[in-house]
């Protein structure tokens, strides 16, 4: 086993990991705040981050022979050859005494989980990366920029001592081109190379096989050449995996994805997202998820200023809040394009779809009719006269908010009845053979017969209103008679009278359904 530290001035880092006689597995991640201690140097912080990992793994180590201690503080490597120590390192030193192990020095660009682990969580985190950054890489770089048409000229231009000014810069070796307000690492051609950075940005656990936009948007914040996007294009339409996510990084055997959920979580907190114009990671913590090649990029100074915090912050939200108008005015013309203008007004008859009525129980609704009413529109719902929601008539026993979107109305044309003589009724019949009465329309008389009253029913079209005799309505509907007699009187009339219920002889009227709309 062997466990590798680091410290900060904000906090400490350890990780706890054990060889299979194949490889390094971590057994797992330690991290802490820890308060400025002013009495010890700075050198002396990373060997606090080891006293405590200590006392968090002890019943790992203790009795353990020769594990190994791993630190980028090539001084603490030598911690027994200190000649005077202060109190609290002396306690700190008799402490480890107890354990069996062997410090070794690695250089700081290799520490890089433990350097995450302990820096400011709005600062850092760490994602795998198949790219070391040594020597090698940049002796390749060089080779493939002399070598390469594009930047031929413009690599021996910055490494001339009389360079003519221009936009790009050497840093350590590698072409940088400031572009877009930040500084971007040119890729030369070749193309291992350009499969090497595809994939790490594609293929990775961390990065999820997202598609073809979000994958030029994680190179695009760090990288150029001429071929991005086209190579980006040719690389995901060829991804044999042809997924996203969970799928690409489970077992065949799907036993291990709760152990991937934190990948997926970090590969969809630092993709870019399109609606704000970033990752959501950045728009939270003010700085994208970093990468072990930022380290030959120069990134956004970082600071502990909480006001540069702040000021980064702000430029976030304005960023974001300006990108979410965009892309709903964009998102708001895609969709307008096959859009027509809504047909409906204020006093048109209009149908409604039965699915957005409830259900009695018992009632199916495949055998219902799929439309209900024909019933007015009030007035348009909102400021916009054109809808699309309008406020409808609807029969007061039913139970339903009388808002509706236009996608759920219809409109009802009436037929004229010279049109179609004898049409026959579309209302619904009645299931008991009663129906409620609304109103009298008018009254006739032929000769000695009996004064006849046509009466409307309630929720029936005017096309199945009935001639019926005096002695029918005093039987049934003694208040609305009443009521239509005083309103002949020219007498004041009170609010419409209770609806009651009549018998209605069966007649020759049958459910039709609307043409073009069959139930």
């Amino acid at each position: 086993m062997h466990i590798t530290t680091d410290a900060s001035g904000y906090g400490i880092g350890a990780v706890l990991e054990q060889h299979d006689d194949v490889d390094w597995h971590p057994v797992e991640y330690f991290s802490k705040k820890v308060p400025v201690v002013h009495s010890i140097d700075d050198e002396w912080k990373e060997f606090l981050a080891f006293v405590h990992a200590l006392k968090r793994w002890r019943h790992f180590l203790l009795g353990r022979s020769q594990f190994r201690w791993v630190t980028d503080n090539n001084p603490l490597v030598f911690y027994r050859t200190q000649d005077t120590v202060n109190n609290t390192i002396a306690r700190w030193m008799a402490f480890i005494d107890q354990f069996d192990f062997f410090p070794d020095h690695i250089p700081g660009k290799s520490n890089r989980f433990a350097d995450a682990l302990s820096q400011h969580p709005d600062h850092c985190t760490a994602i795998y990366s198949t790219f070391e950054i040594d020597d090698d890489l940049r002796d390749s770089f060089i080779r493939d920029y002399q070598a390469d048409p594009e930047f031929r000229n413009k690599y021996a231009n910055c490494s001339s001592p009389n360079s003519v000014p221009s936009h790009y810069r050497i840093q350590e070796g590698y072409l940088l081109v400031h572009t877009r307000g930040k500084d971007l690492l040119c890729v030369p051609s070749d193309s291992h190379l350009c499969t090497l950075l595809l994939g790490d940005f594609h293929d990775a656990p961390a990065t999820g096989h997202f598609g073809v936009n979000h994958t030029i948007g994680r190179l695009r914040e760090r990288f150029w050449w001429s071929g991005l996007l086209g190579d980006v294009t040719r690389y995901c339409e060829s991804c044999e995996t042809a997924q996203v996510l969970l799928r690409t990084l489970i077992r065949p055997d799907q036993k291990d994805w709760v152990e991937r959920l934190p990948d997926v979580e970090l590969a969809y907190n630092s993709a870019i997202h399109p609606v704000i114009g970033m990752s959501p990671f950045e728009f939270e913590h003010g700085s994208p998820v970093t990468s072990p090649l930022d380290t030959i990029i120069p990134r956004m100074i970082k600071s502990d200023d909480h006001l540069f915090f702040l000021r980064r912050m702000q430029e976030l939200l304005v960023k974001a809040r300006d990108q979410m108008a965009r892309t709903q005015q964009r998102m708001s013309q895609q969709a307008n394009r096959q859009r027509l203008p809504c047909p409906f007004r204020a006093g048109d008859l209009v149908w409604v779809s039965t699915t957005e009525f409830s259900l009695e129980q018992d009632i199916s609704r495949k055998l219902l009719p799929k439309w209900m009413g024909p019933w007015p529109i009030v007035a348009p719902a909102g400021d916009a006269p054109e809808g699309p929601s309008f406020t409808i008539q609807v029969p007061a026993h039913l139970p339903v908010y009388p808002v509706f979107h236009c996608s759920k109305l219809a409109l009802y044309t009436p037929a004229e009845h010279d049109d179609f003589p004898g049409l026959r009724s579309q209302d619904p019949p009645s299931m008991d053979g009663f129906q409620e009465v609304s109103d009298i329309i008018s009254q006739r008389r032929y000769g000695n017969r009996p004064t006849e009253y046509l009466v409307h029913f309630a929720y029936c079209s005017h096309r199945v209103d009935r001639w019926l005799t005096r002695a029918e309505l005093q039987a049934t509907t003694l208040d609305v008679l009443a009521r239509y007699e005083r309103k002949m009187q020219g007498k004041p009339v009170s609010s419409a009278p209770r609806r009651t219920r009549i018998y209605v002889p069966p007649s020759d009227r049958q459910l039709r359904p609307r043409p073009g709309l069959t139930s």
